[in-house]
């Protein structure tokens, strides 16, 4: 069977610029900020309503998982095997595959996988992906991965139960601790990010003025409710789709397309970081994007997501200025003296071009074409979507 399903994107964007169950739950009032938003728009659920305090883990929620990937097969087998050994039953395992299809069914098959997952085509764009997935699925709860994560066996079954507390409705998304010392920057680079209010590492997961984002990866003990989870593997509930989607304007490696979803869901539903579970992000090196062009996408989408959320929360204008200062000194000043390499900074100055000209972040499609049919080898884009379904 194939379908296909379509969305228009611009190439060039101009403007002017429970408790229950023995949980433990952060009851302080930052936590209750957290879960409860604040600023104009639509606000999360009370704490109570959320966690569904008197329900009872609802044995009958379907569980799935989505995967997005672009020729990571190697690394995608020890992935899809982690997910279909949880403990809790796995309904579902949908990869939309942006690269070599017949590659991907092929290692499937070698593997003994390609009966106990579905294999849908799509151009590349990991927003672009993940919705097509949503789309798909027909689990209640879906667990959105990588392509080179390992979850602990009982992952998927411990945040599977927060759904099952919440009779309500009102719980929207729940993620696990991540295990990835690739995020965790030297004490100098967390007083930098700290002091410019760039996106970091801490034990709250709360949005700043600057419009970046603190997850809570530092936490190790207790359920807490969050206005940002980190996307590595967030589990979701299905029905929020499509009210709440991953934007496609955001293409390449996506930067930030975490922060946006998350931050927007957390204004409708409620949120929650559980580090009773671990997966593993093995942060695969094939497919990634050179440090100049991850620098100039993360200058390019910050500005972009700050405009687009700024009427919906406290953001400021002078934060995101230093931010963007601070952009240049973490990343141009101590990560290039690290690194040894003017990439950072070249990538930085790359981006702030591209903002001035009104320019969003190309596809991998777009900059082929671009290049007269020479793939650069991008692990995500756009152009037209296309969602065909195979195996």
């Amino acid at each position: 069977m194939t379908l296909r399903e379509g969305r228009r994107r611009p190439r060039l964007i101009r403007r002017r610029c429970p408790n229950g169950g023995g949980l433990s739950v952060d009851r302080s009032e930052r936590g209750r900020r957290a879960l409860g938003g604040s600023g104009s728009g639509r606000k999360a659920p009370a704490l109570n309503e959320a966690l569904g305090l008197i329900a009872q883990p609802d044995a009958a929620l379907r569980l799935g998982v989505v995967i997005p990937t672009r020729n990571r097969q190697q690394d995608l087998v020890p992935t899809v095997r982690a997910w279909l050994a949880q403990e809790a039953p796995i309904h579902e395992v949908v990869i939309v595959e942006s690269g070599d299809l017949s590659k991907t069914r092929e290692i499937m098959e070698q593997e003994g996988l390609l009966a106990r997952v579905r294999l849908v085509e799509s151009l590349s764009g990991l927003p672009r992906q993940r919705n097509i997935g949503f789309r798909y699925a027909e689990a209640d709860i879906l667990f959105l991965s990588d392509d080179d994560l390992t979850p602990e066996p009982r992952f998927a079954g411990v945040l599977a139960k927060h759904f099952g507390r919440d009779v309500n409705g009102q719980l929207g998304a729940v993620a696990g601790r991540i295990d990835d010392c690739t995020r965790l920057p030297g004490r100098l680079g967390q007083i930098v990010r700290s002091l410019f209010g760039l996106s970091r590492i801490g034990v709250e997961g709360r949005m700043q003025p600057s419009g970046f984002g603190i997850f809570p990866l530092a936490r190790t003990e207790g359920v807490i409710p969050v206005e940002v989870l980190p996307g590595t593997c967030l589990a979701v509930r299905r029905s929020v789709y499509p009210e709440y989607s991953f934007d496609e304007m955001l293409e390449g490696y996506a930067l930030m397309e975490d922060v946006d979803f998350t931050f927007r869901l957390g204004r409708r539903y409620g949120m929650l970081y559980d580090p009773s579970v671990t997966a593993v992000h093995h942060a695969a090196p094939a497919g990634r994007h050179s440090r100049r062009d991850y620098c100039a996408m993360m200058v390019v989408n910050y500005r972009y997501l700050f405009e687009k959320n700024r009427v919906l929360e406290r953001f400021s204008r002078p934060a995101y200025w230093r931010a963007l200062i601070g952009l240049v000194v973490y990343w141009g000043i101590l990560r290039g003296i690290q690194e040894r390499s003017l990439a950072p900074f070249q990538g930085l100055f790359k981006g702030i071009a591209m903002v001035r000209r009104g320019q969003m972040w190309p596809s991998a499609e777009e900059v082929t074409a671009s290049n007269g049919g020479a793939s650069q080898g991008h692990t995500a884009g756009g152009g037209l979507p296309r969602g065909d379904e195979t195996g």
